[in-house]
């Protein structure tokens, strides 16, 4: 095994560590959500993500356009059933007088794969 790809297998060993300590993570145990974000925030780290979502028709797809979520409107979904996350969002959002994130623009696969962790951070 070369450098690199030993390099490459201890990096995903980590962060299918770290994604697995938050999946079994108490509700609301932030440290495991920064330590998932260090394992994932360096460089390589992100050209590795890039290169591995690229494999995937969906992944390919999505770093060609770029989506971002649109503007959403809390009234509509909060014409959706009672037991569906679409009105429990907008009910949360409205009885607080909430607005949604904006999301910024994004120009490259770094600022795309970044906007995505800053959101979950």
């Amino acid at each position: 095994m070369s450098v690199i790809e030993d390099t490459k297998q201890k990096w995903e060993e980590l962060a299918l560590q770290t994604v697995l300590e938050m999946v079994r993570a108490k509700d609301g145990d932030l440290e495991v959500v920064a330590k998932l974000s260090q394992v994932l925030a360096d460089l390589d780290s992100m050209k590795s993500m890039a290169t591995f979502l690229r494999e995937h028709p969906e992944g390919k797809q999505a770093f060609q356009e770029y989506p971002r979520l649109g503007n959403v409107d809390f009234n509509q979904l909060h014409k959706l059933p009672t037991n569906t996350l679409g009105y429990a969002y907008s009910n949360h959002m409205l009885q607080r007088g909430l607005t949604q994130f904006q999301p910024k623009q994004v120009t490259n696969d770094y600022e795309f794969i970044g906007a995505h962790k800053e959101r979950n951070t």
